[in-house]
């Protein structure tokens, strides 16, 4: 059984019909967004499978000429040429498909069904993850915002809403889907930026910083 806490939330199953969120300055999807391209770079016509992420992080990838093609568990409002509906914990792709993955916020509500994608509360970002390895081909490159992180004991789960990662989680978990870790950077949510490399996360839940990822197959 997953070593996790488990807190009740006040939004259980309430948010499968979420608005998609604009682009905020200041805001740690433009964050994540700024880190993949940093971390990806120039696509030269290369395969991208965007998993969820900001519609804007889909647009700045097409900008360097990635071919990116889109999975979401919803229909977005503005829907991509290559669009994929299905839920990322599934083998919805050959192994091997994609040069890259980028994600956004999406690993700590997989299995949750706030969304409305299948339950799977205790490994669903562990299969999601294990699926971006899957799919990868060698030597491919994921960068992925996990999503809130905070120095604590152990992970948390906020009931069907989202997780809290720990650092340690993170690294355990790239290391059980067998990926590699080549960049972790974590965002403070108050300051509006990036943490010090040797800084830890915040302790607090309400104000939770976000962790970033690259990694490689």
């Amino acid at each position: 059984m997953r070593d996790e806490v488990v807190i009740d939330s006040p939004v259980n199953n309430k948010t499968v019909g979420e608005k998609w969120k604009p682009r905020v300055e200041g805001h740690w999807y433009e964050g994540a967004a700024a880190f993949a391209i940093t971390h990806l770079g120039s696509g030269g016509g290369k395969s991208c499978l965007v998993i969820g992420s900001p519609l804007f992080e889909l647009m700045m990838l097409e900008a360097l000429y990635w071919e990116v093609t889109y999975l979401d568990c919803r229909e977005p409002p503005l829907k991509p040429e290559r669009f994929v509906l299905g839920d990322a914990t599934k083998p919805l792709f050959r192994g091997g498909s994609f040069d890259a993955v980028s994600s956004t916020c999406v690993l700590c509500h997989a299995g949750t069904g706030r969304y409305g994608d299948a339950l799977d509360l205790e490994h669903g970002d562990e299969a999601m993850l294990s699926e971006i390895g899957r799919i990868l081909k060698p030597e491919g490159k994921a960068v992925l915002m996990f999503g809130p992180v905070v120095d604590m004991a152990k992970p948390m789960r906020r009931g069907t809403e989202h997780r809290f990662y720990t650092v340690h989680e993170a690294h355990r978990m790239i290391k059980l889907s067998g990926l590699k870790l080549d960049t972790m950077k974590i965002w403070n949510t108050l300051a509006g930026g990036w943490r010090p490399a040797t800084e830890m996360p915040t302790s607090s839940i309400e104000n939770c910083d976000y962790l970033c990822v690259a990694v490689t197959h």
